[in-house]
């Protein structure tokens, strides 16, 4: 197979190559600095308000007092670095185990109601398979939040999630979900062979299907993490070839794909481990084109 190296060995290839992110870069359409700022400012302020209000369910629910912080986990484009310009940032909530999904839905709810400009939840939203909490701050930032409640009485500054399953007890099938969105992130970044050439490619693809007005998860199109999947896919196939050629394959492969047939990042194992047995797949007989399971877990949807 073809390495970058040998892709690369002249300056006219090199030229193609940075070429490609000169153009996504150029086309003004992913986030800036300034945006990087207001995303930051906004997840900041998101903070102080799921602060005071921990603080307030935990007098309210006789909690032994302690200095209850927000943990977001960012999930989405954000964590694989691919956001387009003025879309929403996806992030999961975790929060202690006396926190239940019902907490966030509604005590969580009525608490942001008079903070922010606009909140809605979306029911069984088909991009996770679980409520959120959609939420527009006043400087118009936007975040989809997802809810996971984890085995402790207080979440941990640092919070990593478990790579075990068997470290992984939750208390609903939603906090499952949202917890695996954020191991489907992980797992991908963590095993792809160049993460610049994935980022590029996939900010490409991204960017292709809005153009083509073919992305929107709720429509039944292709969002970001199904066109993730399917990018991260032609990346384990040919590992050491440029962003250019990845998309050029992506194309290639996926229209003459039999669509009966899922695609898959990683195999069945018997023993379920979410860092070896994990297994994404798009199946081809979803009610909507990009339906992203595990065997044993449905890990994240799309």
């Amino acid at each position: 197979m073809t390495t970058v190296g040998d892709y690369m060995n002249g300056d006219a290839d090199i030229g193609k190559f940075l070429s490609l992110e000169e153009t996504l870069t150029n086309t003004g359409n992913f986030e800036t600095v300034s945006d990087m700022v207001k995303r930051r400012y906004s997840l900041t302020a998101l903070q102080k308000i799921t602060n005071t209000w921990l603080q307030k369910e935990a007098v309210r629910k006789g909690v032994r007092f302690l200095l209850y912080k927000a943990r977001f986990l960012i999930i989405g484009s954000c964590r694989l670095g691919v956001t387009l310009k003025d879309s929403d940032m996806d992030i999961v909530f975790v929060a202690p185990q006396w926190i239940s999904e019902y907490d966030f839905l509604n005590s969580f709810y009525h608490e942001l109601m008079d903070k922010v400009e606009c909140l809605i939840t979306v029911n069984e939203q088909y991009g996770y398979m679980c409520k959120i909490l959609r939420v527009k701050m006043l400087n118009g930032y936007r975040f989809d939040i997802l809810f996971a409640s984890v085995p402790d009485d207080n979440v941990p500054r640092g919070y990593k999630v478990p790579e075990k399953d068997s470290d992984l007890i939750f208390a609903s099938c939603s906090s499952s979900i949202s917890i695996g969105a954020v191991l489907t992130t992980s797992y991908m970044l963590n095993m792809v062979y160049s993460r610049r050439v994935f980022r590029t490619a996939l900010k490409a693809i991204r960017l292709w299907a809005k153009s083509h007005d073919v992305y929107s998860g709720p429509l039944g199109y292709f969002n970001g993490v199904s066109l993730a999947l399917m990018t991260f896919r032609i990346c384990q196939l040919y590992p050491k070839e440029s962003a250019g050629v990845i998309v050029y394959h992506f194309f290639r492969i996926y229209s003459q794909w039999e669509w009966e047939n899922p695609i898959r990042i990683c195999s069945y194992l018997s023993d379920f481990d979410f860092f070896g047995g994990i297994c994404l797949v798009i199946h081809s007989k979803a009610p909507r084109v990009g339906f992203v399971a595990s065997d044993k877990y449905l890990l994240a949807t799309c």
